[in-house]
C-alpha cells in the first residue's frame, strides 16, 4: 500500500505535488473546522444562554437545602410528640376538612385524603412543618378529573420519630 501512494506520488510532476498538498491542506482545515471547531464553538454557546438558568436552580437549591436544614431542626411545638392530637387540631382549624389517619407507629402516621384542593393540601401541609414541626416523610398526589383537585395519600412525622 505504501509502495502504491509512493509511486503515485513519484509519478507526479512538482505542480501537481503542490496543488495536491493545498487540496489536502484545505480539506484538513476544512474537516477540522466542520467536525471539531464549529460544534465546539456551536456547544459553548449553547451553555452561555443555559448559564443563567443554571445558576439560578443550584441558587434555588442551596435556598431549598438551607430551609430544609432549618425545618429539621426544628422542635415540635406543642402536641408533645402526639402527632394524631396535632393532626387532628389542624385539621379542625383550618377548611381542609379531616383526612383518614391510621398511625403507624408513635410518632408517625399514614394520612389520605380523597379528593381535596392541590392549594390547600400544599398550605396545609406549610402549616403542620410551621406551627407543629411535623415532616412528610413520602406523599402520592393523584390529580383527579376536576381541575385542582388531588388524592392524596402521606406518611407524616414528627421529627423525634426519625433520625
Amino acid at each position: 500500500m505504501k509502495e502504491n501512494i509512493a509511486h503515485f506520488w513519484q509519478q507526479r510532476t512538482h505542480t501537481e505535488r503542490r496543488t495536491i498538498m493545498i487540496g489536502g491542506s484545505i480539506l484538513t482545515i476544512a474537516l477540522l473546522y466542520a467536525f471539531i471547531w464549529h460544534p465546539l464553538t456551536q456547544e459553548r454557546q449553547r451553555l452561555r444562554a443555559a448559564l443563567p438558568h443554571l445558576r439560578a436552580a443550584a441558587a434555588q437549591m442551596h435556598f431549598q437545602a438551607a430551609e430544609i436544614s432549618r425545618m429539621r431542626n426544628l422542635p415540635p411545638k406543642s402536641f408533645n410528640n402526639n402527632l394524631r392530637g396535632a393532626l387532628d387540631f389542624m385539621s379542625a382549624h383550618s377548611a381542609i376538612g379531616s383526612p383518614s389517619i391510621s398511625a403507624l407507629d408513635s410518632g408517625r402516621a399514614r394520612i389520605s385524603f380523597d379528593a381535596v384542593a392541590f392549594d390547600s393540601w400544599i398550605e396545609w401541609v406549610k402549616m403542620l412543618q410551621a406551627e407543629q414541626g411535623v415532616r412528610v416523610e413520602s406523599a402520592e398526589v393523584f390529580a383527579l378529573a376536576e381541575p385542582g383537585m388531588v388524592k392524596v395519600q402521606a406518611v407524616l412525622s414528627l421529627p423525634s420519630s426519625h433520625p
